[in-house]
């Protein structure tokens, strides 16, 4: 599936603990005024109504980010626009209204099942289920076992480092970056150490990219950042690894001044030259990392093969996944008039009362 021309990141990650999800706690906060659950259809149909709402919303003037899903590569997984959120309530974890009459609206898209079709596909479902599930827990013992050599690499790189001197190069940047006031707050992940995350992104942004092969200087740099930011209580969105998904952020978006900086060696790849780059030379001492030099690079070789495997069981996994949609969609009723007929109930949830946006 083609992605959609607008502002891209992922909410979903496979990560040493798992699958995380930042979908739910967004919505859990007061962010939205509206949310509307689509439920009971396989993810190449709900991505299909994703994408309308999408569309819809880009015509009435407002401006749209997407969530793309980490799990079946190239879908949907959520749409936000002013004070509107649509989303699958279904993947990767299940999301219900968290009580009646609350500001979630639920669109059941399970009336375009055919039943009998879906009777008849369970085995096979079943089946690429739980090699999917499989290949996911071998990734993450893989991811597990990277990260614990990544992180002795992170502890040891940084004994070296003038950790005074970062916090004075982030005070001053956090000065030039922060700016404005507002509720949106993103907290999203890479979709996998590949690096995607970025689509459209930052267009138009000025960045910072803070160069560290080993990661202790960037972390301490962007978090002290992240921190100021929260403090403000500025808008920005921040961004994880799948290896850190609860640690320090990798990725700081300021939507206000239009500026916004990134750890260069991390999971997030630019696909452009940055306007800035700090390096982690200037913090740190030579003689000091010199002497580390043996342990860290046994290390990383390490890391970067249990890595490589851990990518190789992911795609895996996710073409099994791949498959469980391939069989879904095909219990799928081929009813041109009951699609027309959600299409256009979900257009009432969305846009009844909505103004648009100036």
């Amino acid at each position: 599936m083609q992605t959609l021309p607008f502002e891209s990141f992922y909410l979903t990650a496979i990560t040493p603990q798992g699958v995380v999800s930042r979908t739910k706690g967004l919505l859990s906060e007061n962010r939205f005024s509206k949310v509307i659950l689509l439920k009971g259809a396989p993810p190449e149909v709900t991505s299909e109504f994703l994408n309308c709402a999408a569309e819809a919303a880009a015509q009435r003037g407002f401006e749209v980010k997407t969530a793309l899903s980490a799990i079946d590569d190239g879908y949907i997984e959520a749409v936000f626009w002013g004070d509107t959120a649509v989303v699958n309530g279904s993947s990767p974890f299940n999301i219900d209204p968290p009580f009646f009459g609350s500001k979630f609206k639920t669109l059941w898209l399970g009336d375009l099942a055919d039943r009998d079709k879906s009777a008849q596909n369970q085995a096979e479902l079943l089946q690429f289920f739980l090699e999917s599930q499989r290949q996911f827990e071998s990734a993450r013992k893989l991811l597990f076992a990277a990260d614990c050599l990544l992180s002795d690499n992170r502890r040891t790189a940084f004994e070296a480092a003038d950790q005074c001197k970062i916090k004075i190069a982030a005070e001053k940047s956090a000065a030039k970056m922060i700016s404005g006031k507002g509720k949106e707050q993103f907290f999203i992940t890479a979709d996998r150490l590949g690096g995607k995350g970025m689509e459209n992104s930052l267009l138009g942004y000025e960045v910072t990219a803070f160069k560290d092969k080993y990661g202790g200087c960037a972390e301490l740099f962007l978090s002290l950042i992240h921190k100021a930011a929260k403090r403000c209580g500025c808008r920005f969105i921040a961004g994880f690894s799948p290896l850190y998904p609860y640690a320090f952020p990798e990725l700081l978006i300021f939507p206000d001044s239009k500026k916004a900086v990134v750890y260069a060696d991390g999971s997030f790849k630019l696909d452009r030259s940055p306007d800035r780059v700090i390096t982690a030379r200037r913090f740190t001492d030579k003689g000091q990392l010199t002497s580390r030099k043996r342990l860290l690079d046994a290390n990383r070789k390490a890391a970067e093969k249990l890595l490589s495997r851990s990518e190789e069981l992911f795609l895996g996994a996710a073409a099994a996944r791949n498959e469980i949609s391939r069989v879904a969609v095909g219990g799928q009723a081929a009813d041109g008039q009951l699609r027309q007929q959600l299409f256009r109930r979900l257009s009432d949830l969305c846009f009844f009362h909505s103004e648009r946006q100036d």
